[in-house]
């Protein structure tokens, strides 16, 4: 219990000074966002850890992923807004899960919605799904986090070899590789395993679409 006030503490002083005349169960923090292609729509799910109110004056914590399909990443994510009780906050998102299908259109969309809408951090890290859709995989049961996201993020962050520390590329320089003279990237890949998630290799990019995987 103590652990997770500390953790709800850390993430919410960075808003602190937002949310003056707003309550604790109007908070909505999206710690990751799963992006498919479905014909010519986007599905975008997100991953949210709601704060609200407990017995006693203490603050809980529940992760749900909702989902929603729009014309665009942008439509559907506010119509995914309107389904929460809350305010979506995106500065806590750990990371963007990209589909295979939609990563070989090209993620032009994702470097936008990072670098432009929404309040998301320039750290979010992405990360494409080989194997199983996106929202599938933003969707399992996290062995040792507190949200799929959170998993993923930590994955990341213990098991940095040479060639995954090369594949943490910022969404900033992404962004200027895929449009410069080199316009070569690389993110790390997961799988699904089991009801749980597994780092899976690298996805090799040339430009803002996805070439292979190895």
């Amino acid at each position: 219990m103590v652990k997770k006030l500390i953790m709800i503490i850390l993430m919410l002083i960075p808003l602190a000074g937002c949310y003056d005349n707003q309550q604790m169960g109007d908070i909505v923090i999206v710690s990751g966002v799963g992006i498919d292609a479905d014909g010519d729509k986007f599905l975008v799910s997100a991953e949210l850890v709601k704060m609200s109110p407990g017995e006693e004056g203490e603050s809980g914590m529940k992760a749900v992923v909702i989902s929603s399909e729009g014309d665009t990443v942008t439509e559907a994510l506010d119509d995914i807004t309107r389904k929460t009780s809350g305010n979506l906050h995106f500065n806590h998102c750990r990371v963007v899960l990209i589909g295979e299908s939609a990563a070989r259109s090209g993620i032009d969309f994702a470097i936008d919605l990072i670098l432009q809408d929404f309040d998301f951090h320039t750290s979010s890290g992405i990360v494409i799904a080989r194997g199983a859709p996106a929202s599938e995989i933003l969707s399992g049961k996290p062995e040792n986090q507190s949200t799929m996201a959170y998993e993923i993020s930590k994955m990341l962050s213990v098991n940095q070899t040479d060639m995954q520390m090369r594949m943490k590329t910022p969404v900033i320089d992404f962004n200027n590789c895929a449009h410069g003279s080199d316009k070569h990237a690389v993110f790390p890949a997961v799988s699904k395993n089991g009801e749980g998630v597994k780092l899976n290799g690298a996805a090799f990019f040339t430009g803002t679409r996805l070439e292979y995987f190895r």
